[in-house]
């Protein structure tokens, strides 16, 4: 809002937004959101992660959940499929 003039000033434009003006500055300086460093640091995709999901909940409607370990190694062969 800052930048295209809407607003004439970034705590003006984080009071329209509803967030902290700190926030507004660090956007405009290139800091990404939590969510998005986070998937950064993630070792499977969102994609593979429906995966591992979809298949011990398979497992599980048949009547047999995985273990900890069988979910480390499903999530394991996904990721290095």
């Amino acid at each position: 809002m800052a930048i295209n003039r809407a607003a004439p000033s970034l705590t003006a434009a984080a009071g329209r937004v509803g967030c902290a003006p700190s926030t507004v500055m660090h956007r405009k300086k290139g800091r990404k959101t939590r969510k998005a460093e986070e998937e950064k640091r993630q070792n499977m995709t969102p994609e593979e992660k429906d995966q591992v999901l979809e298949r011990c909940y398979f497992r599980c409607r048949l009547g047999f959940p995985p273990t900890i370990w069988q979910w480390k190694d499903i999530a394991y062969l996904i990721v290095h499929q």
